[in-house]
């Protein structure tokens, strides 16, 4: 059974609905789609790497239209208009992937079905790109508006060689990520086995912070770095230490062992103020450290870091927490 049909609809994601409704005004005709962002947790064994989604979803109303694929981006405040046949047309950044994918669909001899959609990106942070997440809801969005079928590895592929032919750096894994996640788990992926769940302790947070460009006026005061941790920092030996030492194997192993400059700081600082563990890496085309904690410190464990980080180093920097997600759906507002 192809993605077209087999995804489960839920109801999720109900204020991003909400904004788009507004957006597009009254009509029962258009469906609903979201694909969230992929992150990479690290790998607990040769071969394997485990990775996860989050609920910075992208999520898109849309309704087939004839001759092209016209989407209008929310967070952008732009619309494009790609035409099915005919030479292709320049298109902003953002978009270039889409134009993409629509000539590896149509390579694959997809049906000429356009699309009218609308997409706004939940939970979207500065400066941090979701990856393949709106090209993968996209597909799934041109797969159903032409009563198309695709086997979700085929599907990934597509996603995964549009991303790549627009520019972008594309992970398969990413896509497979953000397209197989189970809800409450991470996904364990290797060459030689087919993707399966892994359950995640059920009060999973992620921290993804990044150092600023700049030092900021005024902080660095002090010049020392406490070394005891503020009151509330919470014990590192629960349910979360495991996923905890998986980051910071997979954060030593990035670094070679070596440790230096502000983002290993503000891992520092992030350990210190109770985090499980701590990586850091490239995730959303720029550098940041993940970390892992419970939801409830979540935003205690981010404010203290940020603080410590600023006072004692004089660096701006900026966090936002996310919960685990599950894989790209479609939707019944």
């Amino acid at each position: 059974m192809g993605v077209a049909t087999s995804l489960v609809v839920q109801k999720r994601h109900p204020k991003t609905v909400a904004t788009i409704r507004c957006a597009i005004g009254p009509g029962t005709d258009y469906q609903w789609v979201a694909a969230p962002t992929a992150i990479e947790l690290g790998a607990p064994e040769p071969g394997v790497r485990l990775t996860a989604a989050i609920d910075s979803s992208c999520v898109l109303a849309f309704r087939p239209r004839r001759d092209s694929v016209r989407l209008w981006s929310l967070n952008h405040g732009r619309r494009v208009d790609i035409p099915l046949r005919g030479a292709p047309q320049p298109l902003p950044r953002w978009a270039r992937g889409v134009g993409e994918l629509v000539e590896e669909l149509s390579s694959h001899r997809r049906p000429r079905v356009g699309l009218e959609a609308v997409v706004l990106r939940e939970n979207a942070s500065p400066g941090f790109a979701s990856g393949p997440a709106l090209e993968l809801g996209l597909a799934l969005a041109l797969c159903r508006a032409a009563e198309w079928e695709q086997e979700r590895d085929d599907l990934a592929q597509i996603v995964h060689a549009a991303r790549r032919a627009a520019g972008f750096d594309c992970r398969i894994e990413e896509v497979q990520t953000a397209l197989a996640a189970e809800e409450g788990a991470a996904l364990r992926l290797s060459e030689s086995s087919a993707p399966t769940p892994a359950s995640l302790p059920e009060e999973t947070a992620f921290i993804l912070a990044v150092c600023g460009d700049r030092r900021v006026s005024g902080g660095g005061h002090t010049g020392v770095r406490r070394a005891d941790p503020p009151a509330d920092a919470e014990e590192r030996d629960g349910s979360l230490s495991t996923l905890g030492k998986l980051l910071l194997a997979a954060g030593a192993e990035d670094s070679g062992g070596v440790a230096d400059g502000p983002l290993s700081v503000l891992a520092d600082d992030l350990l210190w103020a109770g985090a499980a563990g701590v990586r850091t890496g490239e995730f959303g085309r720029r550098e940041r450290v993940l970390a892992v904690c419970s939801v409830d410190s979540a935003p205690r464990v981010a404010a203290h870091a940020l603080s410590r980080f600023h006072d004692a180093g004089g660096f701006e920097g900026r966090a936002s927490v996310y919960l685990p997600a599950g894989g790209a759906t479609f939707l019944a507002p």
